[in-house]
């Protein structure tokens, strides 16, 4: 600033400046409050990308816990469906060995008796 005559600075020196750093002031201002506005879109964009995010998590949770049901009861029908076809097989071929048996002891009845016949007959 200038010196004034009378030993102080010059008044419409310092005005100007009060001015100009009020001007400046009020543009930070303003600027700081541009900022906070900005700001706050970004950390709201923030917290809905983490909605977002805890949403998909919880998704793919709850897709593996019912991909897992699905194997596990898919293996248990399996399980259940070969258990039947063994017993089943099981049956049938107890059935075969007992009807084969019974055909076997009649094939063996029916030589001896052939035997007893050609016996008698020679």
């Amino acid at each position: 600033f200038e010196k004034a005559m009378f030993g102080g600075y010059d008044m419409a020196a310092v005005q100007n400046y009060q001015e100009e750093v009020a001007t400046e002031l009020a543009n930070a201002q303003k600027e700081v409050a541009v900022l906070k506005g900005k700001m706050k879109v970004l950390v709201d964009k923030i917290e809905e990308y983490r909605a977002s995010e805890d949403a998909m998590r919880l998704a793919i949770l709850s897709a593996q816990k019912v991909g897992k049901q699905i194997e596990d009861d898919a293996q248990a029908r399996a399980d259940k469906i070969l258990g039947e076809a063994k017993n089943t097989s099981d049956r049938i071929l107890g059935g075969l060995q007992h009807e084969t048996a019974n055909e076997e002891a009649k094939l063996l009845n029916a030589k001896n008796v052939l035997r007893k016949i050609s016996g008698r007959c020679a």
